[in-house]
């Protein structure tokens, strides 16, 4: 069970990152250069 939890809170922090990424652009860098903070 841990398993499953741990898999589904990673699928949704990257899908925060993402959003937030889309959020910032313009402002941290590219969506070309990601990781540029």
């Amino acid at each position: 069970m841990s398993g499953y939890d741990d898999s589904a809170i990673a699928h949704a922090v990257l899908a925060v990152l993402r959003i937030r990424e889309k959020k910032n652009t313009g402002r941290m860098g590219s969506p070309e250069y990601p990781g540029t903070a």
